[in-house]
């Protein structure tokens, strides 16, 4: 090829790190960047974190997500979605586009429950 081309060098860069993007930790805080469906584990100050993302947000203006374990966490809601309800365990939280910040050990489950966080978009067009 004469010229490069930087979207036909970038999109497949891109679908490569998004796996690398949809969970992240920044010191003690989990950060969830993408909903889609799929199953990661993470280590957080030598701690095993399992995340289990079941839900199609683009069809169904909702996220799922399962957590095993209270560590701190941050949820992306998209810049186009200007307001969001996080559900964690049925204690609601009204989010605006960034990140909600939720400290999960301050939820109420059932010993040996994961933390289930269900996210609400309003995709309507603005």
């Amino acid at each position: 090829m004469k010229y490069s081309h930087c979207c036909v060098n970038n999109i497949p860069r891109g679908l490569l790190n998004a796996t690398e993007c949809a969970v992240m930790t920044k010191g003690e805080e989990l950060y969830i960047n993408l909903y889609h469906r799929y199953n990661a584990t993470v280590n957080i100050n030598s701690k095993s974190v399992s995340i289990n993302s079941v839900a199609d947000y683009i069809a169904e203006n909702r996220a799922k997500i399962y957590v095993d374990s209270f560590v701190d966490l941050a949820v992306r809601v998209p810049e186009w979605s200007k307001t969001a309800t996080v559900d964690v365990n049925g204690k609601i939280f009204k989010a605006q586009s960034g990140f909600c910040h939720i400290k999960l050990a301050d939820i109420p489950v059932i010993d040996g429950q994961n933390v289930k966080i269900e996210m609400i978009f309003d995709n309507s067009v603005h």
